[in-house]
């Protein structure tokens, strides 16, 4: 039985339609009813009913805009306004609204009502068989996605090939000839953050995943797999000598290119295996590829064919002196404010790591290592872990670039706003010379309210207010930039650096500091000499 809610200023008036029918008799039950429309908001989010009779012309906020807030509630509501003659005016906006009716009260009558309610109960049983299907599919959906995902688990584990086919056979998947090729595609985590936030890495992969699917429909042979971290895909085929396998892939892996960045805005790098592999050859071939990621990180091409001789890649390491330079330059870009020289320090970087041909993960620890420095000393708020976590996963000199180049920029936007701050309230600079001046002892907002003479609730609030982050944090962000210099520049023992910041107990100090630096004291001193 659906419920129906009652919604009129007039209270008489819900009496009357309490009386007018036999709601029993729609398979209805009236539910609720509200003659205030603050009221009938609460009482909404209740009850949730399928039906709603309101009156449009409501104090404070009126049926119009009532009903889009129950729409941004519960999407299939049905909905019959009630009015009198002199609001007829909104009779346009209430089937905009997709009202089922609009009734005039001065002349409403039983029959009237009933044939309302009846093409509303019809709408709702529609409702709920399409809400019933779509949810059927959903599953359906899912469990097809799961059951790809135990296939792919199971080809990667090298199963037997009999037992592979028959499973894929039985979901679908008609594996007709001997040969496959493999690949991976790896996201641009420059173009996900720069669109959307890190924590939308696997809807966004899922989303591609599904224009992969889709498209793969228009290609014979091609399976999709979401493997979360990566897209994989296979193509199955007949070997023969007019048959060009590779140029088919590619076809295939530019449009999936051009349809990502045209629907979602993110760019996506493909690898594949340009080797004929058999069913049972296929698990450790992706191993490999996976082991040898960064073998083309010095690539720009979207498309790469991987063999094995791709995986004898030979890199250039220790990287940390010869970028030395570079890495204080983006120092010093921050500081001074200075894009041009960002820019500059990024060129200068890309050079040199392509024509040393360094060690792709240790550019990526060292740039990592001192922008913690630079973001710890110039950033208006608490670290940013995301985009260190993306930074991390980037598979190429150019994602890794364009990834730090918008983090530096927004640093120099977060350092102007923090000089700005200090320009426009003293009491910033007072607050720094306090907590430099109180360094090895334990201070509390409570403490320095009481040095700026104000109210300690006041001072949270303002502060907050002022920097974008709590007292504690700030604390422990100054704390730890001074213990950095002191481990950097001083023979002082991490005891003796903890003790000199504040922090009693070494344990807790390096939780703290590799919190804001990704690193234990004891790592960032072997590093730092």
């Amino acid at each position: 039985m659906y419920k129906v809610m009652l919604i009129d200023d007039d209270v008489l008036m819900i009496k009357y339609l309490k009386q007018l029918i036999k709601w029993e008799d729609y398979g209805v039950r009236v539910a609720a009813s509200s003659y205030s429309s603050v009221k009938a908001l609460e009482l909404f989010e209740e009850v949730m009913p399928n039906i709603v009779i309101t009156d449009i012309g409501l104090p404070q906020i009126n049926g119009l805009e009532l009903v889009e807030k129950f729409r941004s509630m519960k999407p299939d509501i049905r909905v019959i306004f009630l009015t009198c003659h002199e609001d007829f005016s909104y009779a346009q906006r209430a089937i905009n609204l997709d009202a089922d009716n609009y009734l005039i009260k001065d002349s409403l009558t039983a029959s009237q009502l009933e044939e309302c309610l009846r093409k509303s109960v019809k709408m709702a049983d529609e409702n709920s068989k399409s809400s019933e299907k779509n949810a059927y599919n959903v599953i359906l959906t899912r469990n097809n996605d799961l059951i790809k995902l135990t296939l792919l688990e199971r080809l990667l584990n090298v199963e037997n090939k009999g037992t592979l086919l028959t499973y894929a056979k039985s979901i679908g998947i008609h594996w007709e000839h001997s040969s496959f090729l493999i690949g991976i595609g790896h996201i641009s985590y420059s173009s996900l953050v720069e669109k959307y936030n890190y924590h939308d890495y696997k809807v966004i992969m899922y989303s591609i995943y599904n224009i992969a699917e889709e498209l793969a429909k228009k290609f014979t042979g091609i399976t999709v797999f979401n493997n979360q971290e990566n897209l994989v895909y296979l193509i199955n085929y007949q070997q023969t000598i007019k048959y060009n396998i590779q140029k088919y892939l590619r076809q295939y892996l530019t449009e999936l290119y051009e349809k990502c960045n045209e629907i979602l805005k993110i760019q996506i790098r493909f690898i594949y295996n340009q080797a004929s592999l058999e069913l049972d050859q296929i698990g450790a071939s992706y191993k490999k590829m996976i082991d040898s990621k960064y073998n083309f990180y010095y690539s720009e091409s979207t498309i790469e064919s991987w063999n094995l001789k791709s995986d004898n890649a030979f890199f250039h390491s220790p990287v940390d002196k010869l970028l030395e330079h570079e890495m204080k330059n983006l120092f010093f870009s921050v500081k001074e404010k200075d894009e041009d020289l960002l820019e500059k320090s990024i060129i200068v970087i890309s050079t040199e790591a392509k024509k040393r041909y360094l060690l792709p993960i240790e550019v990526i620890e060292l740039c990592s290592q001192h922008i913690r420095k630079i973001e710890l000393q110039f950033g208006s708020s608490k670290m940013d872990e995301d985009f260190y976590t993306c930074l991390r996963s980037t598979l190429s000199l150019c994602d890794t670039l364009k990834l730090i180049k918008g983090k530096m920029k927004k640093l120099i936007k977060e350092n102007e706003i923090v000089n700005q701050s200090v320009e426009a309230e003293p009491k910033l600079k007072a607050i720094n010379s306090f907590i430099a001046d109180h360094l090895s002892e334990n201070i509390s907002s409570v403490d320095v309210a009481a040095f700026l003479y104000m109210n300690s609730s006041y001072f949270s609030r303002y502060f907050k207010r002022l920097t974008g982050e709590n007292f504690t944090d700030y604390v422990h962000r100054y704390k730890i930039e001074a213990a950095r210099k002191m481990l950097e520049y001083t023979e002082e023992t991490i005891e003796e650096v903890a003790l000199k910041c504040g922090y009693s107990e070494r344990t807790y100090f390096s939780k703290v500091f590799k919190k804001y630096m990704g690193m234990t004291p004891r790592d960032f001193r072997l590093k730092a000499n």
